[in-house]
């Protein structure tokens, strides 16, 4: 696996299709502590708590209000849940070696 950055002009476009073509999919959301991904970013997120797991992706989106929040929306009726990250800085889609 590797890592693609994606250019700040396209993040609310990028996360609106990437929630899109994954709605429905089962997700699990870890909080990861941004200093940890510079050493191993593999390690960093396979010890990351896990906030849900096995979820349902309902939906990624970005607000830009003086900085910038991504909000990602999983689960179903009563188990529905929203996490957001506030200032973010990058943001990265993992794709598959030869993708």
């Amino acid at each position: 696996m590797h890592y693609v950055e994606i250019n700040k002009e396209q993040w609310p476009e990028h996360c609106e299709s990437f929630g899109l073509q994954h709605h429905g999919w089962l997700v699990t959301v870890r909080r990861v502590a941004t200093a940890d991904l510079e050493d191993d970013r593999d390690a960093a997120i396979a010890a990351a708590e896990p906030l849900t797991v096995e979820q349902p992706l309902q939906a990624v989106t970005v607000q830009q209000n003086g900085h910038t929040t991504l909000a990602v929306s999983v689960g179903e009726g009563g188990d529905a849940q929203t996490f957001e990250v506030r200032k973010v800085r990058r943001v990265w889609r993992e794709r598959a070696d030869g993708a």
